[in-house]
């Protein structure tokens, strides 16, 4: 009887820098409301900040929710709208990271601009799973990359933004 050791399903999260991003943006309009409104100086301070208080959870619960798992044989990927998708390793015919608008429609915010782009056999029916690389630290977008090996393609620019750092 041959018993198979699986290893631990490896889980990646969103880095800290959007985080900080996030917070500075709202934290310190969130923080300038409230001086007005204690001050008293300006009316309808309240409102103002409702509205951060709200962007601001709102940003960090959308954060918090991206998500990548890999596993022995499959990899997901989990966001606040769209949800959990999983592709097993042997449904992965090709993948490749690009930067920057591929077509037209990606100017209009469509897909990230840094995105690892998973596309699974055509035979399977499943839609091209789209990883969002601003989301995650480059450590871990790397980490993906080796995860997938011989199924990742690389372009001219497809890791300029992972091997900077190196």
């Amino acid at each position: 009887m041959c018993t198979e050791i699986k290893s631990p399903a490896v889980q990646l999260r969103a880095s800290f820098v959007p985080y900080v991003v996030f917070v500075l943006i709202w934290g310190t309009l969130l923080v300038m409301w409230s001086i007005a409104a204690f001050s008293g100086t300006i009316a309808g301070t309240w409102k103002a900040i409702a509205i951060s208080s709200c962007a601001l959870g709102f940003a960090v619960l959308l954060l918090s929710r991206f998500q990548i798992v890999l596993a022995d044989d499959s990899i997901s990927y989990r966001t606040l709208f769209g949800g959990t998708r999983v592709l097993k390793l042997s449904e992965i015919e090709r993948a490749q990271f690009n930067s920057g608008p591929q077509s037209y429609w990606d100017r209009f915010g469509l897909e990230p601009l840094d995105r690892l782009v998973v596309q699974p056999h055509s035979i399977t029916g499943k839609a091209v799973l789209i990883i969002n690389g601003r989301v995650f630290s480059n450590s871990d977008i790397k980490r993906v990359i080796h995860f997938l090996g011989p199924r990742f393609v690389e372009r001219a620019q497809a890791l300029s933004r992972v091997t900077r750092k190196l």
